[in-house]
């Protein structure tokens, strides 16, 4: 197999696990950038809208990365019990921090006197089921979970058809959905019966097939080996980027080819990040481990950030912000989505540690 051969042979990567640092580090920087796309300080800027707000996509190419180096390293079961194993693995993973990040945030509501969670508990069931239209940003731990429930046929397909046909059929169907937006939404609207009135965009959001392209892409990536550790591949991938981002700044349609081009720019864009963070990490330990950290946590790290968002936004300092709108204030806004999700994060370990949760999660895993 090319991934066990080019990979679990590599420098930089654990054994055991089959984690590749560099993989780990972009995971780190892109839960950042999901705190800036919140906070906003750099919103309006070409960096923010090329790199930063790439965030989401950055991390589907690596969840379809990683996922096939799981799988591979449990496929010797066979496929039948390989998904068990799968699906068991990674929703214990998932929803026990769901759980208690919705239980946290709940019980904000209910001591913020809002009425909502007495008076709708079918919501609040839903939400530990991982659907939360009404908790802030939670429609990305929707789609992940969506995914997690669809990877074993993917890897299905992946056999079947092959990783590249399975990628050109992710980019016709991504580019399918990013042409008939609206379409979907009213779909996916009156299937989901109207329950996210905020932002009727939530139901595209959620939608599985428009951001195929990008777990496909990961999925082929995945048997490359590391590709980005090539300075040959390097180089293509960033001429084939420049190519994609002359059609993105030129494209007189924003809202056909403008989009369709982004998705596209994001694979080799997250090629570019793991180059870029390959060579980085020669002459910077104690950033690249603390990014690292931030990585391996990183879904923590992004259910940390959704609480503290909440609590801002129900306390003065929301008002505060907008009321002032500096520069700094968005600053200041970022380090504390930022710190408070490690905070998070920090107590959340503390809590699973002393209290055998650690074991008893493990056990479920199957690991």
């Amino acid at each position: 197999m090319t991934s066990k051969s080019g990979i679990l042979g590599a420098d930089r990567v654990c054994k055991s696990t089959g984690r590749i640092e560099e993989i780990d580090v972009l995971k780190g920087v892109a839960i950042l950038f999901v705190c800036m796309i919140h906070a906003q300080p750099l919103s309006g800027t070409l960096v923010f809208e090329l790199v930063v707000n790439r965030a989401v996509p950055i991390f589907l190419v690596l969840f379809g990365f990683t996922s096939v180096l799981w799988w591979e390293r449990n496929s010797h079961r066979g496929w039948g019990a390989t998904s068990i194993l799968w699906l068991r693995s990674r929703l214990v993973r998932l929803m026990v921090p769901v759980w208690a990040a919705m239980m946290i945030f709940w019980c904000l509501q209910v001591a913020s006197r809002n009425p909502f969670p007495l008076e709708n508990p079918g919501a609040v069931a839903l939400s530990f089921l991982g659907y939360m239209p009404l908790v802030g940003t939670g429609w990305f731990v929707t789609l992940i979970l969506e995914f997690v429930a669809l990877f074993p046929i993917l890897m299905g397909l992946r056999r079947l058809i092959g990783a590249v046909a399975l990628m050109l059929v992710g980019a016709a169907v991504t580019t399918l959905c990013t042409a008939h937006p609206l379409e979907i939404v009213d779909a996916v609207r009156m299937l989901l019966r109207d329950s996210a009135p905020v932002d009727v965009f939530f139901y595209y959001w959620v939608f599985a097939p428009a951001v195929l392209w990008h777990v496909a892409g990961g999925m082929l990536l995945a048997g490359l080996g590391v590709p980005w550790r090539s300075t040959t591949t390097s180089l293509a991938v960033a001429g084939a980027y420049v190519v994609g981002l002359l059609v993105y700044l030129t494209a007189s349609d924003p809202s056909a080819l403008r989009n369709g081009s982004t998705n596209f720019l994001d694979l080799p864009l997250t090629l570019l990040c793991l180059a870029a963070i390959a060579g980085f990490m020669r002459g910077a330990g104690p950033i690249t481990s603390r990014l690292r950290w931030c990585g391996l946590h990183s879904w923590g790290m992004y259910l940390g950030q959704l609480l503290v968002h909440n609590l801002i936004s129900m306390s003065r300092l929301s008002r505060w912000a907008d009321e002032y709108g500096a520069f700094w204030t968005r600053w200041v806004m970022f380090a504390a989505l930022a710190g408070g999700a490690v905070v998070a994060v920090k107590i959340a370990e503390s809590v699973r540690e002393r209290s055998g949760l650690a074991r008893v999660e493990a056990r479920l895993r199957g690991t």
